[in-house]
C-alpha cells in the first residue's frame, strides 16, 4: 500500500478486547491460607498443636511456623504426615487445588471457550 492512502478494509484489524476477571471474593476456598487450613483441620478434630504435631511426627514449632508463615515451604513428607494426621485423601484436601487448576476454574467461570476439546478415538 503506497504511504499516505488509508487503509482498506481488508487490512483493518478490530482489536481483541479481554475482559477483566474479578477476583474471587475472600471466603472463596481458592484464597484459603495453609496456616488457617491446618489450624481449621486441628478444631475440626479437636486437637491442639501439640498432638498435631505429635501425631504427624513433626516439632509444635514446625506446626507453628507453617502456621504462621506467610509463604510456607513445607517439605513433601511434612504434608504426607500432616495428611494422614488429620486422616485427609490427598493433598489438595490439606493445601487446596494447585494454581492451575484454580486458574481453569476461573476460566470457566467467567465463560471463556475452552479451545482444547479431547479428541474421540477413531
Amino acid at each position: 500500500m503506497p504511504a499516505g492512502e488509508p487503509p482498506d478494509e481488508d487490512s483493518r484489524r478490530t482489536p481483541r478486547i479481554l475482559k477483566a476477571v474479578p477476583s474471587p471474593p475472600s471466603d472463596d476456598h481458592f484464597s484459603v491460607h495453609l496456616g488457617h487450613r491446618l489450624r481449621e483441620l486441628c478444631e475440626q478434630r479437636g486437637l491442639t498443636q501439640e498432638v498435631a504435631a505429635v501425631t504427624a511426627g513433626i516439632t509444635r514449632n514446625t506446626l507453628v511456623k507453617l502456621e504462621g508463615a506467610r509463604f510456607p515451604n513445607p517439605q513433601l513428607s511434612t504434608l504426607l504426615s500432616l495428611m494422614q494426621c488429620y486422616e485427609l485423601r490427598s493433598i489438595d484436601e490439606l493445601i487446596g487445588p494447585m494454581p492451575a487448576a484454580r486458574l481453569a476454574h476461573a476460566w470457566q467461570a467467567a465463560g471463556w471457550p475452552n479451545t482444547r476439546q479431547r479428541r474421540q478415538p477413531g
